[in-house]
């Protein structure tokens, strides 16, 4: 199995040879998390198609299946959240590939105990036998479409029609679902505000010609430190940018690191969808601007300076005491996934991600040559003691 952006890839590639997904439906059904499959595609023939594949697999290994029709990475998480499903599949294609991937609860990445017995259930073929008594029908959720859009809207409680904006993306759904949103919002055509967003819709820049261009975690930096003015605590997804925490004392105000596993955290979750969605993310920006009455510029202005850089490598941990070895130089703070180190310069996290078979590096400082420094310093030290 593959792994890309936190998703775990079951099928890749421009023919099924040696993917069966009619084995990824039998493995994923066998599965307690499987019962209940949340399925979406992009839209695309080859998309739907496995799309059918995998609905009959599932159907008559006894799943039930939640059929949310065509959508986009970003907007079928928040359905898997909404709906409360233990897990979803979605399916994408592109000219030289197509996906299938796997996501579990709150539309998070599936838990390490999931994924290894998702693969060990694939690798063995230990598959639950088809019963035609016990065959499930599917669950047409195509409408619960309009919900995702009123919640986007949602996102501002006021006009914004002193704004005008221009959206940039691949992907025509979300330019044509930004497009309403704002258009319904009062904004403007125009080029105040320019929105680049990623195919998937979980990661957004800004350019304005005072600012330039902004990066998706200055954004969320901006939002979150907005709302902890306002007295909230924040949720956010475990690789968020640690100068979150720096943010959050300074308010009073603490930012809560969700993996997942915590049931009682959920309704925090889905108040901070901004932070894991690019559209939710754009209209709360804006949202932020008019609330302050300051610019763009003044908001980002008033961050503490922070530069990140990431890095993946393939690597082979006997165990998580590995990560401590890094420096004996730095503090180090255990995490639910690995730890984090504090240098004079600024902070390396080390995660332990595809079951122990890579290491998610993330450097962050005050300036962007430490922060490379730094993960490069973390990168050759892993690779030399691997």
């Amino acid at each position: 199995m593959e792994y890309e952006n936190d998703c775990l890839f079951l099928c890749k590639g421009i023919t099924l040879d040696n993917n069966n997904p009619t084995l990824i439906g039998k493995a994923l059904a066998s599965c307690e998390f499987g019962e209940r499959v949340g399925l979406a595609t992009d839209g695309g023939n080859f998309s739907k198609s496995l799309a059918n594949l995998l609905t009959g697999v599932l159907t008559s290994h006894e799943s039930q299946v939640w059929n949310f029709g065509e959508s986009f990475l970003a907007q079928f998480r928040f359905f898997i959240d909404f709906c409360s499903l233990p897990c979803g599949v979605f399916i994408s294609q592109n000219s030289a590939s197509a996906k299938i991937r796997v996501l579990g609860k709150y539309g998070l990445p599936l838990s390490e105990k999931e994924q290894k017995t998702l693969e060990q259930t694939l690798q063995e073929k230990s598959f639950k036998n088809a019963d035609i008594l016990s065959c499930k029908d599917v669950t047409d959720m195509t409408g619960v479409n309009m919900m995702y859009r009123r919640e986007l809207i949602r996102q501002s409680d006021a006009e914004l029609s002193e704004f005008s904006c221009n959206v940039k993306c691949e992907n025509q759904k979300i330019s044509m679902l930004m497009e309403d949103c704002f258009y319904k919002l009062g904004c403007k055509k125009g080029d105040d505000f320019t929105f680049k967003i990623n195919s998937d819709g979980t990661s957004v820049c800004v350019f304005t010609r005072e600012c330039g261009w902004i990066s998706n975690d200055r954004i969320l930096a901006i939002i979150a430190n907005y709302e902890m003015q306002n007295g909230n605590d924040i949720c956010v997804l475990p690789d968020a940018p640690l100068v979150l925490d720096q943010i959050a004392k300074a308010n009073g105000k603490k930012v809560i690191r969700f993996h997942g596993g915590e049931d009682d955290k959920s309704k925090i979750l889905n108040a901070d969808t901004f932070m894991r969605d690019a559209l939710f993310a754009s209209v709360k920006l804006l949202k932020t601007i008019e609330d302050t009455g300051k610019t763009l510029e003044r908001l980002n202005r008033e961050l503490p300076e922070f530069h990140i850089s990431k890095k993946r490598i393939s690597i082979n941990l006997r165990n998580s005491g590995d990560l401590l070895n890094f420096d004996d130089n730095s503090n180090v703070m255990l995490t639910e996934d690995g730890a984090i180190l504090s240098f004079p310069q600024g902070k390396v996290r080390l995660s332990s991600i595809e079951n122990g078979k890579k290491l998610s590096i993330i450097a962050e400082a005050a300036s962007y040559e430490f922060s490379k420094e730094l993960c490069q310093k973390a990168e050759e030290y892993f690779k030399h003691n691997n």
